[in-house]
């Protein structure tokens, strides 16, 4: 079917350059939201590479995180991401 992993770390390399593209980082990032095809198989291996990842991006706190088992947009995929960032500068305006 796939590597997890790296579909994980895919996913968020993805994500980074999309919130680049809008001047902004995983620092923005308030909340994400993670579909598994298989929670039970793939959330270890799942909170590892999301762990690792938000240690890396230097994140303190962590955005929440909600993990749900989903049925996904593709066969191939194994995981989705959905994050939620807040354009900081811009609050009030």
């Amino acid at each position: 079917m796939g590597d997890f992993r790296a579909q994980c770390w895919r996913t968020y390399r993805n994500i980074s350059t999309i919130l680049d593209t809008e001047g902004m980082s995983w620092h923005d990032v308030v909340r994400t939201t993670c579909y598994l095809r298989d929670i039970e198989r793939d959330y270890k291996d799942f909170n590892e590479v999301r762990t690792a990842f938000f240690r890396w991006m230097g994140l303190e706190p962590l955005p929440a995180s909600t993990g749900i088992q989903a049925r996904l947009c593709r066969d191939d995929l194994l995981v989705e991401i959905e994050a939620i960032a807040v354009a900081r500068g811009n609050v009030g305006r």
